[in-house]
């Protein structure tokens, strides 16, 4: 009987041992299962992060013509409503509903805004770029020294106080740096419509079908 009542006992602490073995690898499959959930989204948000694009404007560019044997070009600028998708510094200059339409001489048309990046921290925690787009120009593929080139001063033009966030020791923890982008593209002898995009660190030009 005494025997009988060992075996019993071997045999539960055998089953408890068993069980409590199963239970562990249970556990630690949860814990990796949510840790490589947990990992594989954050990945999936900071690249999200880093790689978005937000439409800035539309532009459109006519046909190239010569005139008084100078390559001239009409361009229509559009910008779209940013407030909800972009920090703009002097929001009262920053025209969202902006609309002008221009000529200029020249056969390549460039857009410039200036940016201010937030370090990598604070991108992560959903702050994102400030910036403005601030001049519309005009260049040369061969440009020859006597041609005359235009550019039009948008959203108040150049801002100076842009940089003042970079040289605030405040904002030290905060800012990456500030910079100045530009996108443009050749003009050509059909019409074209182009997308201004801005991602985290430049201005990006697109042709739109």
């Amino acid at each position: 009987m005494q025997q009988q009542t060992g075996k019993n006992k071997n045999f539960s602490l055998k089953n408890r041992l068993i069980f409590g073995t199963l239970f562990i690898i249970l556990i630690l499959f949860i814990i990796l299962t949510f840790s490589l959930f947990f990992m594989i989204n954050a990945w999936l948000y900071t690249y999200q992060v880093f790689t978005q694009e937000t439409e800035l404007a539309e532009i459109e560019i006519s046909e190239r013509v010569i005139k008084d044997g100078i390559p001239t070009f009409h361009l229509k600028y559009t910008s779209k409503n940013l407030a909800k998708n972009y920090i703009f510094y002097k929001t009262e200059v920053n025209d969202n509903n902006l609309s002008l339409s221009s000529e200029f001489r020249g056969d390549k048309f460039m857009i410039e805004a200036i940016f201010v990046k937030w370090k990598d921290i604070c991108v992560m925690l959903g702050l994102k770029p400030m910036l403005k787009v601030y001049r519309i120009q005009s260049d040369y593929i061969k440009k020859d020294k006597n041609y005359p080139n235009d550019y039009i001063d948008i959203n108040g033009g150049f801002d100076k106080t842009f940089y003042d966030f970079y040289e605030n020791k405040y904002l030290d923890s905060c800012v990456d740096t500030v910079f100045i982008s530009g996108a443009g593209n050749q003009v050509i002898n059909e019409k074209r419509k182009y997308v201004l995009i801005a991602t985290e660190d430049a201005l990006v030009i697109r042709k739109k079908d």
